[in-house]
């Protein structure tokens, strides 16, 4: 092979490499915060940390608390007075005690591990559904509002009556059947980062051996790294306006879907400036450390 081909045929290898980092950064990313179930609920207890998020959250629960306990109130008209009057002082108050409760409990991180535990049965299910969309997705929140009851006072019985009414506390997220392309999309995610960062170390390595001067070729794949991290931090705004506006399209209140962004940039930015270090500290050391002779380069 000529020493024009083997250059060429280097800077091919290299531009692949590093095209391929790119990708691998972002798919290895999305793939974690997506997939990895210990990953997503961390994240999910950051999310109900949001102001905004937390006051729609205790809104919720509260609604959901004050419908059923108006369904015990109506299905049962012979409850006992004192039960009746913790009902009627609960509905009256149109859920403002219970509301005003679950935001407490939400910011001080009672509801915590209650929350966590939600999300991490949601995930499973998410993951199940990857494999089998003929089943849907929901999101239980009964526990929290169990708890939300007890700390606004209702007795034992209410609370398992309200619990028995059908699909209590469920929140749907997806049918069975629908958003077949988010269930590829995350399939890509799986093989791309299963994929890329293979593909991207390969060929950075081939473009060093075809390389007439190694030396040099080691110090381009080096910088060939950086460039993809720093690529990838550059982006991760514009990553974060297409999923801020895609689960805005899809219900989820913007405020909602900016808090979800917020908590799962920073490991984006913190990967992507890692990759940036690595390739600098390769760069930089086969530059300094690497024999310069020509022998060396051979």
């Amino acid at each position: 092979m000529t020493g024009g081909l083997r250059s060429l045929l280097s800077g091919v290898l290299l531009v692949i490499a590093t095209a391929a980092a790119v990708v691998a950064i972002w798919c290895v990313w999305a793939e974690r915060q997506l997939l990895d179930t210990a990953t997503f609920t961390t994240r999910s207890v950051e999310v109900i940390r949001d102001p905004a998020v937390r006051e729609e959250t205790a809104a919720f629960l509260a609604g959901q608390l004050v419908d059923q306990q108006e369904a015990v109130r109506q299905a049962a008209g012979q409850l006992p007075p004192e039960l009746r009057a913790t009902v009627d002082a609960l509905l009256d108050g149109g859920g403002e005690t219970a509301q005003a409760t679950a935001l407490e409990a939400l910011e001080t991180g009672a509801f915590d591990g209650l929350w966590g535990e939600a999300m991490t049965g949601t995930h499973g299910a998410f993951v199940q559904w990857l494999d089998d969309p003929g089943q849907g997705v929901e999101l239980d929140l009964q526990p929290l509002i169990e708890r939300l009851a007890r700390d606004v006072g209702l007795p034992d019985q209410l609370i398992a009556a309200g619990s028995d009414a059908s699909g209590a506390g469920a929140v749907r997220i997806i049918e069975a059947g629908q958003y077949e392309q988010t269930r590829e999309f995350a399939r890509r995610l799986e093989r791309g980062a299963a994929l890329m960062a293979p593909l991207a170390l390969v060929a950075a390595v081939l473009s060093v051996l075809v390389a007439r001067r190694r030396r040099w070729a080691v110090v381009r794949a080096g910088a060939g790294a950086a460039l993809a991290g720093v690529i990838a931090a550059v982006s991760a705004p514009w990553i974060g306006d297409q999923l801020v506006a895609a689960l805005a399209d899809d219900g989820a209140a913007t405020a909602v879907a900016q808090a979800i962004w917020a908590s799962v940039e920073p490991p984006l930015s913190q990967l992507a400036l890692l990759v940036v270090a690595a390739g600098t500290g390769v760069a930089l050391l086969a530059t300094i450390a690497w024999p310069g002779r020509a022998r060396a380069d051979a």
